[in-house]
C-alpha cells in the first residue's frame, strides 16, 4: 500500500522545502516543495507513530503542523 502525505501550495511561493521530525527530534524526511500544486510525501519508510512537519520558505519556518502515520 502507498503511504503519502500530500501537501498542497494554494498560492506561488518559491523556495519552500519540508522537514518531517520525529517525535524523538530527529529530522526523518526533507525536500523540497514545489513552485504550485501538491507534492506526495512518501511515508511507507516511517515508523507508526507521531511527526511534526515543518513547513519553511527561504529557510524560515511559515508553518508546522502533526501527523499520525498508521500501517
Amino acid at each position: 500500500a502507498n503511504a503519502e502525505l500530500n501537501i498542497q501550495m494554494l498560492e506561488k511561493m518559491d523556495g519552500m522545502s519540508y522537514s518531517v521530525i520525529s517525535s524523538t527530534g530527529s529530522e526523518v524526511l526533507k525536500g523540497e516543495l514545489p513552485f504550485t500544486g501538491t507534492a506526495a510525501i512518501q511515508t511507507d519508510s516511517l515508523q507508526p507513530g507521531i511527526y511534526f512537519v515543518q513547513i519553511r520558505q527561504n529557510g524560515q519556518t511559515a508553518t508546522s503542523f502533526r501527523v499520525v502515520v498508521i500501517h
